[in-house]
């Protein structure tokens, strides 16, 4: 047997370390159990009729997120003076009742979104110790917010991910690009990115196109360092035509944004049509999807991350100077 050069076996093993995923990260050693605690149901068991005097057992349980909830639901708040009654009005409307059997029906229970959910707070704990990781509750909220999020509270709206061929979404005028992303597996990826948007949110003096591709692409990469196994897919929310889209025409949108002199455009219209969901990403073909511009921010993000090595992802969240992440990341599609 011929032995292998010494040199080539040391080139070999950098290759091959340069190649891990610097995000799969060693969590065994971050202890966290997480519990997704079903208000839906500690809500829609209590008899209407026991409901006034229910009520301050339900609020001493759950608090802010039952003030938070009864903000989504516009209904004022639980010391407001005809509030039980309010109440009492949306625990009986016959089509949220309907959709409460739905929603059990789809979610006899929440152990897979939980293990998901613990897996990528560990992750959360591991970049940033000194945080919090909030409670976790599910509701609904007769299709108004898919999540609600304060200080120490993540709430997951089961009526918003009840699959895309669900019968209520096109009732409610929902459009066909909007329903693909109301699946049951996008609870985790949609809770962990907007997480993020809401402990580190958009800050910079300038606020143009080209700022709002990197900050999206911050919150995108951040997602990825919190579910590293998962593909980028998932981690975006499109599909494998999509995926092959923009992979394919990663090139041709970046010159096309260069030579439009687009990517410091300041214009809410043009910052819009280029991070925001959308059935297609309009200065492209009807064939891309949404967000092409976030997808291209993330690209970047990455490029900056594989070039400096030495920054963190503490450190990369904390920067807000997006123009300089851009101009020191080397991105060349």
């Amino acid at each position: 047997m011929k032995k292998i050069p010494a040199v080539i076996l040391i080139v070999l093993v950098l290759g091959t370390a340069c190649k891990r995923n610097r995000l799969k990260v060693d969590i065994s050693g971050i202890e966290l159990e997480m519990r997704i605690d079903r208000f839906e149901r500690a809500l829609f068991s209590i008899p209407p009729d026991s409901l006034e005097e229910e009520l301050p057992g339900l609020y001493t349980r759950y608090g802010r997120f039952l003030e938070r909830f009864s903000t989504v639901i516009n209904i004022g708040l639980p010391g407001d003076p005809g509030y039980p009654e309010y109440l009492r009005s949306f625990v009986t409307d016959s089509m949220v009742r309907e959709v409460y059997r739905v929603v059990e029906n789809t979610f006899p229970d929440l152990s897979w979104q939980q293990e998901a959910l613990e897996n990528a707070f560990r992750h959360y704990l591991y970049y940033f110790p000194e945080r919090e990781v909030p409670e976790v509750y599910s509701y609904i909220s007769g299709f108004n917010h898919s999540l609600i999020i304060d200080r120490g509270i993540l709430g997951i709206g089961l009526d918003k991910y009840l699959g895309r061929d669900t019968e209520y979404y096109p009732m409610l005028g929902l459009p066909r690009y909007m329903r693909d992303k109301m699946e049951p597996q996008r609870i985790p990826f949609d809770c962990m990115y907007y997480w993020a948007s809401t402990e580190f949110p958009f800050r910079d003096s300038v606020n143009n196109v080209l700022c709002n591709m990197i900050y999206r692409g911050q919150l995108l990469y951040f997602s990825e360092a919190m579910f590293p196994a998962e593909p980028d897919s998932l981690i975006i929310g499109y599909s494998p035509v999509q995926m092959e889209w923009v992979k394919e025409n990663e090139e041709a949108m970046y010159t096309y944004l260069v030579e439009n002199r687009l990517l410091f455009d300041q214009s809410s219209l043009a910052i819009s049509k280029l991070v925001n969901d959308a059935p297609f990403t309009q200065y492209f073909s009807t064939e891309s999807p949404g967000r092409c511009g976030a997808w291209l921010g993330w690209q970047i993000v990455r490029s900056y991350m594989k070039n400096h090595s030495g920054i963190t992802l503490p450190e990369l969240m904390a920067d807000t100077d997006y123009q300089q992440i851009f101009s020191r990341s080397g991105y060349h599609p």
